[in-house]
């Protein structure tokens, strides 16, 4: 899923409402169906997200289980493909 988010978070003065980007991130709701616990928030490596959610088990199911919780990884911008300017590597 994404989200559109502000490109710059700390200057307000300069705002321009076009400098927004998507964000990507996964939302896992499977340990929590009636969202009542807690949510587990992973803040996004510097790679794809597919990768970290993927190799993060006893996050999203050890402790997402134990906890009753909601999963949400992040992506980090610049990263996967969370490019506010596209990729221009």
């Amino acid at each position: 899923m994404t989200f559109e988010t502000r490109l710059d978070h700390f200057n307000n003065s300069n705002f321009v409402a076009d400098e927004v980007f998507a964000l990507r991130y996964i939302i896992n709701e499977e340990f929590n169906p009636n969202k009542t616990g807690p949510i587990l928030f992973y803040a996004g490596n510097e790679g794809a997200i597919e990768g970290f959610y993927d190799n993060s088990g006893f996050m999203t199911t050890t402790l997402a289980e134990r906890l009753n919780a909601t999963v949400v990884f992040g992506e980090h911008r610049y990263y996967g493909e969370s490019y506010p300017f596209g990729n221009k590597t």
